[in-house]
């Protein structure tokens, strides 16, 4: 049986796929930052002890590194905790798989370190250009551990865009929880063509890197989509009228630049969208799920949530 150790195994993405693994007939280890019971020793993801992480991974075939500190608005107060996560956390335990012999170690990224917008989609060979203090700390981790002499083992990094689905927090949350309200909204003329996946698209796909693959993989649905069209197909699928407001983008600009929300205004009216066809290619993958069958499952969970 395939021995699978799953960190940020807690998370929205790492929930969905320790269920994705074990439906494959994968043995799944979780592992939180939290210390948590792991093969009756208790392990964390800042675990420092050598001997104790090459122990936690003995007989351990891959590694899901998907433990961070997530994209939200940071304080200086949280900067060693954002290092000490997102950068020297992964390249600790890719040394210690290393050692215990693990086959391979896939690693959670972001497209974000390729920058917050796109004039084309971005692919695996475009040069880092983060944008914020998260976006860096994905960026300085990726060149460590590429960077590394931790040769024995097999590295992937996977690069999503915005993660959706079923329990969803975030920017899409919020998204959602627009859509759900009577209001009309001033997001007509959002129509910038965005990527997205849909979690379990996210989770095929680090499923088949469990069976071969290295390297850098962008990752996102078959289509790519826009912020109006997104939140009318959400307001369909409640059995509401979109009631959106055609503003001028120039309007929305100014008003997110008075209110300090320039970052909104990038995520709902500039593109990022993502060039997916060398990992299809050299994987030989495609999304399972279309985005009309994802964002219908996302939308029947959503009254439950609120």
């Amino acid at each position: 049986m395939t021995v699978s150790l799953v960190t940020g195994a807690g998370g929205f993405v790492g929930g969905h796929l320790c269920r994705t693994l074990a439906a494959r007939g994968h043995d799944v280890r979780r592992v939180s930052r939290a210390a948590q019971q792991h093969s009756g020793a208790p392990v964390s993801v800042l675990e420092t002890d050598e001997p104790a992480l090459t122990r936690v991974l003995g007989g351990v075939d891959n590694v899901y590194f998907l433990a961070g500190v997530a994209h939200r608005p940071l304080s200086a107060a949280d900067a060693d905790m954002l290092h000490a996560v997102n950068v020297a956390a992964p390249l600790r335990w890719l040394q210690a798989a290393e050692r215990a012999g693990v086959g391979r170690f896939i690693w959670l990224s972001s497209i974000k370190v390729l920058g917050d917008t796109s004039s084309r989609p971005l692919t695996p060979q475009d040069p880092l250009a983060p944008a914020d203090a998260y976006a860096r700390s994905k960026a300085a981790a990726e060149e460590a551990l590429l960077g590394s002499t931790c040769s024995g083992v097999s590295l992937a990094v996977v690069r999503p865009p915005l993660v959706y689905g079923p329990g969803v927090g975030g920017n899409f949350a919020a998204l959602l929880r627009w859509a759900a309200g009577p209001a009309p909204l001033p997001l007509g003329c959002a129509t910038a063509l965005r990527s997205l996946v849909a979690v379990g698209n996210l989770c095929d796909l680090l499923g088949r890197l469990s069976l071969d693959g290295s390297g850098v993989y962008h990752v996102a649905d078959d289509d790519d989509v826009h912020v109006a069209a997104l939140l009318s197909e959400v307001r369909r699928l409640l059995g509401r009228p979109p009631r959106l407001l055609a503003v001028p983008r120039p309007v929305m600009r100014a008003a997110a630049q008075i209110a300090g929300r320039r970052a909104v205004y990038q995520r709902l009216f500039e593109p990022l969208q993502v060039d997916t066809a060398a990992t299809r290619q050299a994987l030989a993958w495609q999304p399972p799920q279309s985005r009309a069958e994802a964002l219908q499952e996302t939308v029947a969970w959503l009254p439950t949530s609120r």
